[in-house]
């Protein structure tokens, strides 16, 4: 008995149905939807991280050099970080060459140090230095995201740092 090439067969030996392979297609497309929704997330939370991180070290790197200049202390509190432009350079206190006073000292380190934190959380961070008494100082910066900027919302992060200074 002899059989021709669209003889039927069992439906286990068929195959797969059109119906079968689009199903597939779908389960998998969700599979790869959610893993790329997971990989958002996950460079989201990592970027406020790399955020927290800087303002931590922006932070120490703030109080070495107030630690570094004791005598002027007040200057680095009195400066307000609002009043500092950018663009506006401060006596420069670096080279050999550089005959500066601790207040002179104080002013170039806060406007170096305001306009690099700037920089690095692309302009949209408050930043607040205070005494808070006996040799206690206390640094806050605010800052928004930039994923925070697109949805609009009124949640900025933000470190709050306390550090002691003696002044002897």
């Amino acid at each position: 008995m002899r059989t021709g090439p669209l003889q039927a067969c069992p439906r286990s030996v068929r195959g797969f149905t059109l119906i079968e392979v689009l199903i597939a297609l779908v389960v998998l497309s969700v599979g790869i939807l959610g893993v790329l929704a997971l990989q958002m997330n996950a460079l989201a939370y990592s970027h406020s991280a790399y955020l927290a991180s800087i303002a931590s070290v922006q932070a120490m790197d703030l109080e070495e050099r107030m630690r570094a200049n004791r005598a002027a202390l007040d200057t680095y509190v009195e400066t307000d970080p609002e009043d500092i432009d950018d663009t506006e350079t401060a006596t420069d206190c670096q080279g050999g060459e550089a005959d500066c006073s601790a207040l002179a000292l104080a002013t170039y380190d806060m406007h170096r140090w305001v306009a690099n934190t700037r920089r690095l959380f692309a302009g949209t961070v408050d930043i607040s230095l205070e005494s808070v008494g006996d040799g206690v100082y206390q640094l806050t910066l605010q800052w928004t995201e930039r994923s925070q900027l697109e949805e609009t919302t009124d949640d900025p992060r933000s470190l709050r740092y306390l550090f002691r200074l003696s002044t002897a």
